[in-house]
Formats: C-alpha cells, structure tokens, sequence
C-alpha cells in the first residue's frame, strides 16, 4: 500500500501514516521508513525551490541594475521638481 501512496501521493502523508497504523500487517518499521523518505523528497523540493530563490534574486538584481543604467545614460537622474 505505501509504495502506491508514496509514488502516486495519492494521500497526504499524514492520511498513509493513518492508514498504515490502522493496518495489521503494516510494521513500525515500514512506517519508518515510508515517514524517512516523504521526509527527504521534501527536503529535496525545499532545497531545490531554495536554489530558484536565489537565482531569481540574481536575476532581479541584474535587470534593476540594467534599468537603472538604461535610466541613467538616456535619460539622466530622475529628479522631481514641486511646483508651488
């Protein structure tokens, strides 16, 4: 069962650990070890969504600086003159 629900995620891992202790045949150690490995593909995901954070600030901070020189060499400081 915990093969289909750990490669399928048809149901949250708290609905499987449900399951699975309910179920006369399924080991504490096959909880274990279904609970390790839902643990590390989120660690995975978290790591890997972590890295595009970073790229994207990068990249975001790249084309704020290719804006502010584009702003500057055409058109010069922006300045704000109030009229009274």
């Amino acid at each position: 069962m915990h093969y289909v629900a750990e490669k399928e995620r048809l149901l949250s891992p708290l609905l499987v650990v449900d399951a699975l202790a309910n179920s006369s045949t399924a080991t504490l150690g096959e909880v274990r070890g279904y609970l390790l490995s839902v643990l590390q593909a989120e660690s995975e995901l978290t790591e890997q969504e972590q890295k595009l954070i970073d790229k994207y600030r990068q990249e975001t901070e790249r084309i704020r600086s290719q804006i502010s020189a584009i702003q500057t060499r055409f058109v010069g400081p922006i300045t704000c003159h109030i009229m009274t």
